[in-house]
């Protein structure tokens, strides 16, 4: 790379210093030949960076404008906030009563089939407990990557949003499920539980996908940790399982679920170990719980940094399946 910026450098070369410390054109390159060299240099430089960087390329929404996945074997590439997916398949298909796809116009219902597997294994659970259909807020775009909007992850395939309850109960019209109001299981000053959405049947979900192996973590509102560690941290063989359900702001509505990396993907990229430990000690919940993020700070978060992708993602958001991975 800085070879080829050298080479662009020569290519309208100027003295060092003019008159009055500006820089001057170099004489010996006839004018018209310096301006197309100019002018040549900024667009090449402008497409290798669009590729190469910095961050997610020169449109951070072009991974929402993909209506599609990409060929090719299904693979995880990356973590799950700097990473995306090729030969993602759909997660849940808009209108059924079961697994219910929220907001189906947002095309969110994209991921790994493991995901697909393991949200398809969630739902035939709930109906045989009886306790109801599967709400599926957002997965992935159809190559993964970063989404407008309200998250830092889901971006490799392997996470899940799924709410706690609607605004009413079923059945849900198609124009209901367009624009969806969820209900947060918190009081309106959000430093207690509303049981009234916080149901034993929500506990019950948390808690079985927290046992599932196939879970790396599960994240939901610090209160709601603290609930859980009330009701489950003495129950027999829990602490593992408790363990991996970590506070985080904004989730006081729905559970965000991530997946393990699979083992068809040498190149996903998984997050920090889940610490030792239930997570209900002092230590841990207390800076959570000393103070609420305000709407500005948890909107700010959200927003993409310049992370850079790694170099597989901008093939794979080309449309080019990526024959090494394919191996």
């Amino acid at each position: 790379m800085s070879q080829f910026l050298r080479s662009l450098n020569h290519g309208a070369r100027v003295k060092k210093k003019g008159r009055g410390g500006a820089a001057s054109p170099d004489p010996s390159i006839p004018r018209g030949k310096r301006v197309g060299r100019a002018v040549w240099g900024a667009v090449v430089l402008g497409a290798v960076l669009a590729v190469s960087g910095p961050g997610w390329g020169a449109d951070p929404l072009a991974w929402s404008k993909v209506t599609q996945p990409t060929a090719g074997p299904a693979r995880v590439i990356g973590g799950a906030a700097q990473g995306c997916v090729q030969g993602a398949v759909t997660v849940a298909v808009p209108g059924r009563d079961d697994l219910v796809v929220l907001r189906p116009q947002r095309n969110r219902i994209w991921g790994h089939p493991a995901l697909a597997a393991f949200l398809a294994d969630l739902t035939a659970w709930r109906r045989a407990t009886g306790d109801g259909p599967v709400l599926l807020g957002d997965a992935g775009q159809p190559r993964g990557g970063p989404m407008p909007g309200g998250h830092q992850s889901h971006m490799n395939g392997l996470d899940a949003d799924l709410w706690f309850a609607g605004d009413r109960g079923p059945p849900w019209s198609a124009a209901w499920r367009q624009a969806p109001k969820a209900r947060s299981a918190l009081t309106p000053d959000g430093q207690r539980v509303d049981h009234r959405v916080f149901t034993p049947a929500v506990e019950r979900l948390i808690m079985h996908m927290a046992a599932d192996p196939r879970v790396e973590r599960l994240f939901v509102h610090p209160r709601l940790k603290e609930a859980l560690c009330r009701s489950q941290a003495s129950r027999p063989g829990m602490t593992a399982v408790l363990g991996r359900v970590r506070p985080w702001w904004g989730h006081d509505s729905h559970v965000h679920v991530r997946l393990t990396c699979p083992a068809d993907s040498p190149d996903c990229r998984p997050g920090k170990p889940v610490p030792q430990g239930d997570g209900c000690d002092a230590e841990t919940l207390a800076p959570w719980l000393g103070r609420a993020k305000t709407e500005a700070e948890l909107v700010a978060s959200s927003k993409p940094s310049s992370r850079t992708l790694p170099e597989a993602c901008f093939r794979v958001l080309g449309g080019e399946t990526n024959t090494l991975l394919a191996e």
